[in-house]
């Protein structure tokens, strides 16, 4: 017997695009290097403020404050720039059944089979379909707070990478 598809329909607003380009950013090695690297800059400053030249302490402070201040507003202008594409302004409709999962936006459609997602990503209000290493579709928990927990175990019994 074969079971009701889950649908659901989600708007992407400003707010969970910048959580996805924040978690994007800071969630892998590199982002956890450049913290790191941040905060040691950040560090050695204090620590050795009196033993360094004018143009050390600027140029340390600048590398310090770079990941931690600069990126994220970056970002957030990035953000405010791709929330105004007709592409962030129509809703994302979402079917999952047994074999696929098919998003309807406007007049596209794309459909990926449970085998092509690379991971699915769980957040405190977010959900993150990646179907490729760079690409995915941003789910906010909120939109869909009925069918979380059920797309999720939907995702599960798949055999989909849930992180």
């Amino acid at each position: 017997m074969e079971k009701e598809p889950l649908g659901f329909t989600v708007r992407l607003d400003e707010k969970a695009l910048m959580r996805f380009q924040l978690y994007s950013v800071y969630h892998n090695l590199q982002g956890y290097v450049a913290l790191f690297i941040s905060f040691l800059c950040i560090l050695y400053v204090i620590l050795r403020w009196d033993n360094m030249n004018v143009g050390m302490r600027i140029l340390f402070i600048v590398l310090g404050v770079f990941y931690l201040l600069v990126k994220p507003v970056e970002l957030l202008f990035k953000t405010k720039l791709l929330s105004k594409q007709d592409a962030f302004k129509l809703p994302l409709t979402f079917t999952c059944d047994d074999e696929k999962i098919t998003v309807l936006q406007g007049d596209q459609t794309a459909e990926f089979t449970w085998d092509k997602i690379w991971r699915i990503v769980s957040r405190k209000k977010d959900i993150y379909i990646y179907t490729g290493r760079l690409y995915a579709y941003i789910l906010p928990k909120e939109e869909i707070k009925d069918a979380v927990e059920a797309f999720l175990r939907l995702a599960a019994d798949k055999g989909c990478r849930l992180v």
